[in-house]
């Protein structure tokens, strides 16, 4: 691999030229072609209810985006006292992992059309429904993807790195991150549930508390325990456990008691979550 000065410089350019044509070949379609819908933008106006509303959604996605990345370089730093061989493993790793979380992003999308269809016609059984069939085919992938990085884990490494021992290193790092796939697939196949519904709150909230609960557990289990650089590996594997354990309970918890409605106050988007009777007695309250 070419890791000179000129090389990255070449890549560099790369990177930017690729994003550069994919962003004229939207502008294209988008803007200048239409192909969507019809923008007029000459008779555009500010409208305060809208941009509201946009802001109510995406403020919780953009704030999870960016404290993930903030969260990513602190364990990027913990990776990095291990030496250059383990920040490798974990920047090619995270890559080969890209199989499952990018794969099921796409299913994310897709569930997430189809709920938010769903939703606009408030039939929930449809909803109910394609939420189980995806998480169905997100189960297949997530087991197909595990038994892989079990079985295989050191030969795929070895197309990225020829030293023995990195290999091993990598071949670890998939064993740790293989038991976690399933349940990733299950939080990104929600979220995409969730944001049908039009709320990006319960994704978000998860995200961000167990993914900074990445760097206590890292930090303890690798400075407490004989684990070392695995106990970071598997800090990151465990959270993903959690995420995708809760983030599902909760749409189930939606689903059971037929979602929000369509303008849902703040009491009533927490009063979804207390059991039967006590939220039965807390209407009646109000009543």
């Amino acid at each position: 691999m070419d890791i000179s000065r000129d090389g990255c410089f070449r890549r560099s350019w790369a990177t930017f030229l690729s994003q550069l044509l994919v962003f004229l070949i939207f502008v294209v379609r988008f803007v200048g072609v239409q192909e969507m819908v019809a923008l007029h933008l000459g008779q555009f106006r500010f409208d305060k209810v809208i941009s509201k509303r946009i802001f109510s959604l995406g403020i919780p996605v953009a704030s999870e985006s960016a404290l993930f990345a903030f969260f990513a370089m602190i364990i990027a730093r913990m990776v990095a006292e291990y030496g250059a061989i383990a920040i490798a493993v974990q920047s090619i790793g995270g890559q080969i992992e890209a199989i499952s979380w990018m794969t099921s992003t796409g299913f994310a999308t897709a569930l997430g059309s189809f709920t938010g269809q769903n939703y606009g016609a408030g039939n929930w059984e449809r909803i109910r429904k394609g939420y189980q069939y995806t998480l169905l085919i997100g189960t297949v992938l997530g087991l197909a993807v595990t038994a892989v990085f079990l079985l295989f884990g050191k030969s795929i490494f070895s197309v990225f790195l020829s030293d023995p021992d990195s290999q091993h290193l990598g071949a670890v790092y998939l064993y740790i991150l293989a038991i976690s796939q399933v349940f990733m697939i299950y939080e990104i196949t929600t979220r995409g549930a969730f944001n049908g519904i039009g709320q990006t709150i319960p994704p978000s909230l998860t995200g961000i508390v167990f993914t900074g609960l990445r760097i206590p557990l890292a930090w303890l289990l690798m400075a407490f325990s004989a684990y070392g650089l695995f106990g970071i590996w598997g800090a990151i594997s465990l959270t993903s456990v959690f995420k995708g354990t809760l983030l599902p309970l909760w749409f189930w918890l939606v689903l059971k008691q037929g979602g929000w409605s369509r303008h849902p106050s703040k009491k009533s988007r927490w009063i979804v979550l207390l059991p039967s009777r006590l939220r039965q007695n807390t209407v009646i309250s109000k009543e």
